[in-house]
């Protein structure tokens, strides 16, 4: 990834599956404005209803996906939209800005080391976050590995509740209160 030397990094996990205008449509977003850091899709589940569009926190200071379960065409969904973070399970980012912050190595992979990098892109490089509506794809979501093993419930609690929060807890604002 980091010897590569194209403009733009694309994350996609890998039960991920993007419609065939996503690319561009995420691109185009990020190409029209410069303070835009990140541009991530609106995800889907197999059954059509809506997988993830955007993060929102409430009181616990815990991420969650911004109306998971509701129809596609739910009203909210259907522009687009500056969140606090995003999911990196299918984003686009421009390589200058991921150069100048990675990933925390401290996190282990695959648990909140997304939202801690959209709150470094955020307060580190004054960058926005946002959901593109015509960016569309398909998420099996934890298709490949069990959803929450104990292993992968232990990552969470070490990563949000042992790194995250300590770091970026006075940052988050509760969502109800925008």
């Amino acid at each position: 990834l980091l010897e590569g030397s194209a403009e733009f990094i694309a994350f996609i996990n890998n039960d991920v599956f993007v419609d065939s205008h996503c690319l561009r449509e995420m691109l185009s977003l990020l190409q029209s404005d410069d303070s835009i850091g990140i541009v991530g899709c609106k995800t889907r589940f197999p059954n059509n209803t809506i997988q993830h569009f955007g993060q929102v926190f409430a009181e616990d200071k815990i991420g969650r996906h911004f109306c998971i379960g509701y129809p596609l065409n739910t009203p909210a969904t259907l522009c687009d939209r500056e969140f606090q973070s995003i999911t990196h399970a299918c984003c686009l980012i421009r390589r200058s800005d991921f150069e100048k912050l990675h990933y925390d190595e401290s996190f282990i992979f695959g648990e909140a080391e997304d939202t801690d990098f959209n709150f470094r892109l955020r307060f580190e490089l004054n960058k926005r976050c946002i959901v593109g509506h015509k960016c569309t794809a398909i998420h099996l979501e934890s298709a490949t590995r069990n959803k929450f093993p104990p292993e992968r419930r232990m990552a969470f609690e070490h990563n949000y509740n042992g790194i995250f929060l300590p770091k970026w807890g006075d940052k988050i604002i509760i969502d109800d209160d925008r």
